[in-house]
């Protein structure tokens, strides 16, 4: 009779070991990479004096452009929003650039 507990582990099994082991390195670099897109994000609209207002520890800023229009900005993911509008994009130089040229995506409010 064979030993089955004394087995060579499957591939599932070292797979499993794999990502528990990078699991948290991963989600650590995710984490400093949020908190790195926060600050320079905040700091590229200050650059550029466009005006908000830092919410939730600067999670989530509120944009405002010159002609009244208000943007919903999630710097940690780069995502953003024109309030009212459907659509979301990505990255505070898209959102920068619709600001600065005007209404580059054809958003309506």
């Amino acid at each position: 009779m064979t030993d089955t507990t004394s087995a060579a582990p499957s591939d599932d099994d070292t797979m499993a070991d794999y990502w528990r082991d990078v699991t948290p390195a991963i989600q650590e670099a995710s984490q400093q990479r949020r908190a790195s897109n926060r600050a320079n994000s905040a700091a590229l609209l200050r650059a550029n004096g466009v005006p908000f207002e830092s919410k939730n520890g600067g999670a989530h800023l509120i944009v405002r452009d010159g002609s009244g229009r208000i943007f919903d900005l999630w710097p940690g993911t780069g995502l953003w929003q024109l309030r009212g509008a459907p659509q979301r994009w990505r990255g505070v130089q898209s959102l920068l650039g619709n600001i600065k040229n005007g209404d580059r995506h054809g958003l309506k409010t």
